[in-house]
């Protein structure tokens, strides 16, 4: 893989990125260009067409950059296409070791805004957000089978995080026949 630096006004966006940056997304990895500069680079075609990166470039000539390091792909546009894609969603099927996570940014003094989050997300990505609720204990008498329907409203970009912290309360607590919308 042979790194190179590109001129932005060089690169080609792709028009048919399938995933969107809202705004708070652009601005974690603004923070975190500013703070930790590129530390991996975009992944071009031979046409200087952005297969992965995306985000990054558009931040990046958003900063007042010049250049960024690519490296260019040889990969099919089915091929790349496809990379695109993975890229993405490999990236979403991750979990975050809630103890472990907690554990890195106190003892390194880390600003959770710097690397994405805020303390919601953090809290949901360590396991400690407070959820409120009511005890099944305090279930009234004439309830023969407690029944819950919980409604979650958030902003999309919080969607996984929140389906995977409702997930290890289901893991966590051996809850049956429970279902997520």
């Amino acid at each position: 893989m042979n790194m190179k630096k590109t001129k932005l006004e060089e690169l080609v966006f792709d028009d048919e990125n399938a995933r969107r940056h809202s705004e708070e997304n652009k601005f974690a990895v603004k923070t975190s260009l500013e703070k930790y500069g590129q530390q991996k680079p975009i992944v071009i075609n031979e046409d200087k067409k952005i297969i992965a990166g995306n985000c990054t470039a558009v931040v990046a000539k958003e900063l007042g950059w010049k250049t960024v390091d690519t490296v260019t792909t040889k990969l099919t546009a089915e091929q790349a296409t496809a990379y695109a894609i993975a890229d993405n969603r490999t990236s979403e099927l991750g979990e975050w070791e809630g103890d472990v996570l907690k554990f890195l940014v106190e003892s390194n003094e880390i600003d959770l805004e710097s690397i994405g989050f805020d303390v919601d997300s953090f809290n949901i990505a360590t396991g400690e957000a407070d959820w409120g609720g009511t005890d099944i204990d305090q279930t009234p008498e004439n309830v023969i089978e407690p029944t819950s329907k919980i409604i979650v409203t958030c902003e999309m970009n919080m969607k996984l995080e929140v389906e995977e912290a409702i997930k290890k309360l289901i893991y966590k607590n051996k809850w049956e026949d429970v279902e997520i919308k």
